[in-house]
């Protein structure tokens, strides 16, 4: 599902809409970025600053790139840092934790401030309270925002979430009422 929302592979039938727009005319007119951030599974982590893998590029103010950062729980560790922000990171980031590269990843899709974002199993390797903390942050960040959310953790979908369970690549159950989780 994921793949076909964010155009990886495309439809055999059927249509994927944003604001009444295809999502394949978004894609030919390279707009995915600007609609949708992506947390995947294992994040994308290039060989430069953590600063840079954070804000990729853009205008970020460093008040915000801060407060992003605590939310996420991730300040504490990059200021624990001998270069805190600018410590270069590895390939792929492999001088970090796993759980640490999911929070970057999940900080990085939050400062890109798109109205959609897409959570792959964004709490691998972190322990139960950190998991809820950012669960009670992506609601706040995400509450004028699209979140779909892939998570095998019942802990982590809110209570007000809708949740469709997938099996053999099926919808097999609906529940909830407010954001979108994926559950497999």
């Amino acid at each position: 599902m994921i793949n076909l929302i964010l155009g990886k592979i495309a439809a055999k039938s059927g249509d994927i809409l944003f604001d009444d727009t295809n999502i394949k005319v978004l894609i030919e007119n390279g707009g995915i970025p600007q609609f949708i951030s992506w947390v995947p599974q294992e994040p994308v982590l290039f060989r430069d600053t953590i600063r840079n893998n954070l804000i990729l590029g853009l205008d970020i103010s460093e008040d915000r790139l801060m407060s992003v950062c605590k939310e996420c729980s991730i300040l504490e560790d990059i200021n624990n840092l001998p270069d805190g922000f600018d410590t270069m990171l590895g390939d792929f980031g492999d001088n970090l934790s796993v759980g640490q590269k999911h929070r970057l990843g999940l900080a990085r899709a939050l400062l890109q401030d798109s109205p959609i974002i897409i959570i792959d199993e964004g709490t691998a390797g972190l322990d139960y309270e950190t998991e809820q903390l950012i669960k009670n942050n992506i609601q706040k960040f995400c509450k004028d925002k699209i979140a779909i959310i892939i998570t095998h953790s019942k802990d982590f979908i809110a209570d007000d979430s809708i949740v469709y369970e997938v099996k053999d690549k099926k919808i097999a159950e609906r529940l909830g009422k407010k954001f979108a989780c994926l559950r497999s």
